[in-house]
Order: structure tokens, then sequence, then C-alpha cells
């Protein structure tokens, strides 16, 4: 007999059956075919090539054996009804040929039919290890994410970790962390993270642009819920290069903190493969959650830090600027005791007493003001105030100072501006401090201008003077508690500008400088209208 494969270079195992069944020779020889049974095909194949058996691959010894062992043995008188043995028994065969192939085939279409059906299942749990591997992946991930978040040194570092850790967790070619500086999602602070595939086209930027990026998360995003979208990517990624990825989706989940206020979004674009899913969201949001809490901790460390440096100033400042006028008050006191009788000095002294317990009380007073804006305790007694009265009223204040000093003061005002609402004292406080150091600064025949100016429904306030201006370098400090130019330092509490900025912030506001040495500088607060 003769033992074949089917696959096998030049002649194939069904050309050898078939020469071998066409000669008058070797027509008698058995022939089994070797097949996978991968397709009813190739025993039909084998079937119409005159093949006496088939055997199936892989296939054990013992198979081999019996299969040969029937074809070797049975009967040579091919006109007699053949007979099969199945099990230890034996059969003998009725149908016709015909009816045995048609039997035949239909049981190997079964058989295929079943074993794509394994193969099928197969594919599926192998599908559902990987799933339940990769899940194991990212809870392993995580544990290590958290760690990494909760260890960051600083809020910036922790966003940085949230950032590249989300992208790295669902697999996605670009994250995104906003987060909220004040209820404004214009105002949003964005760390980035790309792929090393996306990286030379990511255009970097800490904040929102106007192309529509983050502005596209801002409007798709909805609050305290995690969302699964479509959407246009960054116009700068938009025309395709060769070898890039494609694009899948997006998603995102909302950094919540413990009051339930939003603190701000993780998005993520492109997943590398496949689309998200709702396993992706789970432990987007997981993470979301790890991170709003890490946030939340280091905004509040980072408070800490300033309220204890904040602390370490005031009594810096109170300990020095408190020293310096209640020495002058004892030492005129002393002086009026020892002189009692004579009355001019008495006076003096009294009036000394006088100037250093009113310095006294400003710095009290400012530092309850401090406290009152840092604490949101500032009271504001709100009321319709006319722009112009406003602005006369309080350069009619600080005219005589002015003049005093040698310098031009002078409103400038146009006709018709829009009333605005506010604190009258509390905004005459602001042009007092505004004023008293554009004196303070502005050397004699210097010049003062407050104005007055509308600006898309709000009006800008302004106070120019032709003082010796800024440093370009100080400009971003002006503002700031306890802040002091060297070259002024000494002549104020540092608190004023604080202040200034604390009042028109409780109004709605914002303030603002510029400046130009040698020409003076120009202070703005500007408020809504009414």
């Amino acid at each position: 007999m003769v033992i074949s494969d089917i696959v096998m270079p030049g002649v194939d195992g069904f050309e050898v059956c078939r020469q071998l069944k066409s000669a008058d020779a070797t027509r008698a020889v058995p022939v089994m075919l070797l097949t996978s049974l991968a397709d009813p095909t190739d025993v039909v194949w084998a079937l119409a090539a005159g093949a006496d058996n088939f055997l199936s691959k892989p296939y054990d010894a013992a198979q081999l054996i019996a299969r040969v062992r029937r074809l070797v043995e049975r009967p040579r008188d091919l006109g007699g009804r053949p007979t099969v043995e199945v099990r230890g028994q034996s059969f003998e065969i009725q149908s016709r040929p015909a009816q045995v192939l048609d039997v035949l085939v239909s049981s190997l279409e079964a058989v295929t039919a079943r074993n794509a059906e394994l193969e099928q299942s197969r594919a599926l749990a192998e599908g559902a290890l990987a799933t339940a591997e990769r899940h194991a992946q990212q809870l392993r991930g995580l544990a290590d994410a958290s760690l990494a978040i909760n260890s960051a040194g600083s809020l910036d570092a922790a966003l940085r970790v949230v950032t590249d850790e989300a992208r790295r967790l669902v697999d996605a070619h670009q994250a995104v962390t906003s987060l909220l500086a004040a209820s404004d999602w214009s105002d949003a602070v964005s760390t980035v993270s790309v792929s090393e595939a996306y990286a030379e086209h990511h255009e970097s930027s800490q904040r929102p642009d106007e192309t529509g990026y983050c502005a596209a998360v801002v409007e798709t995003r909805r609050p305290l819920r995690v969302e699964r979208a479509k959407l246009e990517l960054h116009p700068a990624w938009r025309a395709s290069t060769e070898g890039r990825p494609p694009r899948r989706g997006w998603l995102g989940a909302p950094l919540v903190g413990r009051d339930g206020a939003t603190l701000g979004l993780i998005h993520l674009c492109d997943r590398r493969d496949g689309d998200f899913s709702e396993s992706d969201e789970a432990v987007l949001a997981q993470l979301a959650q790890t991170a709003s809490v890490a946030i939340e901790n280091a905004r509040l460390y980072e408070q800490m830090q300033r309220a204890v440096q904040v602390r370490d100033e005031v009594v810096g400042v109170v300990s020095h600027d408190l020293r310096n006028p209640l020495n002058a008050l004892i030492m005129a006191a002393t002086m009026a005791e020892q002189r009692a009788d004579d009355a001019a000095l008495v006076r003096a002294r009294l009036a000394v007493i006088r100037r250093s317990a009113e310095r006294m009380n400003r710095l009290i007073g400012d530092l309850l003001d401090v406290t009152r804006i840092d604490s949101g305790n500032l009271v504001l007694e709100r009321e319709r105030l006319s722009v112009a009265s406003l602005v006369d009223e309080a350069v009619q204040a600080q005219r005589a100072l002015a003049e005093s000093r040698g310098l031009t003061l002078r409103a400038e005002v146009p006709r018709g501006i829009s009333p605005i609402e506010g604190d009258r004292d509390r905004l005459f406080q602001v042009f007092a401090n505004l004023m008293g150091n554009a004196v303070k600064f502005t050397p004699s025949g210097g010049t003062i201008v407050v104005s007055a100016s509308p600006v898309d429904g709000r009006v800008r306030f302004a106070v120019a003077d032709t003082g010796p201006g800024i440093p370009p370098e100080h400009l971003p400090h002006v503002f700031d508690r306890f802040w002091q130019d060297r070259r002024t330092a000494g002549q104020g509490t540092g608190l004023g500008l604080s202040i200034v900025k604390g009042i028109t912030e409780a109004h709605g506001g914002v303030v603002g400088v510029e400046s130009v040495q040698g020409e003076g500088s120009t202070f703005t607060f500007t408020l809504p209208g009414a």
C-alpha cells in the first residue's frame, strides 16, 4: 500500500493517487492520503482521485496501524458488499456507493462546522483571557499610578504624572489634563502628554489656544460623568502623515473635589489599538478619582505653605513696621513728660504721638483687610454709582496732598458713561491707594491723571503718573503681598496694591499695570457695569 501526504513539492498526493489508480499494474494497490480535514473539498478530491482511505492530521500510531490493517486485510472481491469495523463491531454496508459518498460528505461538513465552532470558541476564550490580562495590567498600573501621583512633590508635578499615567494606562497617543483656575474653562491650565509617534505633530501649549483644541473639550464635556465621543482634533493634526496611527475617538473623565465641585478634566484621544471601551472608562474614572484627591491635597499643601510664609511675613512686617512708630510714640511721650512745662514742645510731641498712632492704626487696618480678603469675608455694600461723581470725589480727596508736592492732578471722564454697582468706601480705598502711590513716587512738577472709559460693557479706571516707572522684571510682582521695589523699600507696608487687587476682584473686576521706565506708570482696574 501507499501512504502519501497531499501537500508535497512538485506532484501533490492527489496526482500520485490518480497515476497509481490509472495504471493496471498498481490499480489494486491501496492508497491512503493524509489530510487536515480543514475543508470537505479535500476529502472529495481524495475520493475523486481514487483514494482507498484518508487519515486526518495530526494522528497517533495506533490509529494509523488500524487503518493500514483494514486496508491490507480487506477482501479482494470488489463485487461483494463492503464491511467496516467500528469499535470492535463489523458492519456490512448495504447502501450504494453514491449514498455512502453523500453520507461521508455530510459527515465531513458537520465535522468541519464543529471544528469552526470550536475554533471560534477558542478565539473567544483567548480574547477573554487577553482582556482579563489587560484588565489585570491596568489594575496593577492603577496601583503604580496612585503611588506616583501621591508621591509628586508639587501640583505641577502631580498634573504631569496624572497626564502621563492616563495615556499609558489606556494606551492612547495623547492625553490632556485641564485644571480649572476659577469657574471659567477659558482660564483652565492644561498639561499635555503625547506618544513618540505624535510628538513631532504636537504644538506645546500650557493654556487652551484659540484654534478650538481645548475649546472642543469644553463644548463636549458633561459635568460629573464620564463621556465618550467622536470629535475633530487640533487643526495641526488633521493632515494625515505616513506611518502615523489612525485617530480613534475621545474619552474623558472629570476631576471632582470632595465637595462635588469640578476641578478639571482628563481627556484622551487616539487609542493605539481599537476603540475606547467601557473598561477604559472605568480605569480613567478611577484614575480621575485618585488624581482629584491628590490635586486637592497638593493645593491644600501649597496653601498651607503660603499661609506659613504669609504668617512669617506678617510677623516680620508687624514687628518692623509697628516698632518704629511705637518707639517714636514712647520717645515723644517721654520727652513730653520731661518737659511738661514747655507747652510748644508738648504740642509737638503730641503731634508725633498722633501720627505714630495713625500709622499703627493704618497698618492694623491693612492687615485686617488682607485677612478679610483671604477668608472671603470682605463685606461689600453695593449701590449704583455714577462713574463721574466717583472719580471726582476720589480726586478731590487727594488734591491737597498732590498740590503740596507740586503735582498736577486731574480727572478725565467722558460724558454719558454707564454707571457701575459697587461699595463706595471700598472703591475710594482703591483710588486712595493708587493715587497715594502716584503722589509718593512722582517727582515735583509731574502730572497724575485719573480716568475712566467704557470697555465691552465694563468700565476701565486708570491712574497714570509721570514718575520714574517700574522695571519690567518687577511688573509681575507689584500686586504681590508685602512686595516692594528695593528702591522704595521702607516707604510703605507693601499691602496697598494687594488690597487694591483683593477689593477689585471682590467686585468681579481685574487689575493691571503698564509702565515704561523714565516715562511713568499706569495702574488700571476694570469693573462690571451696572
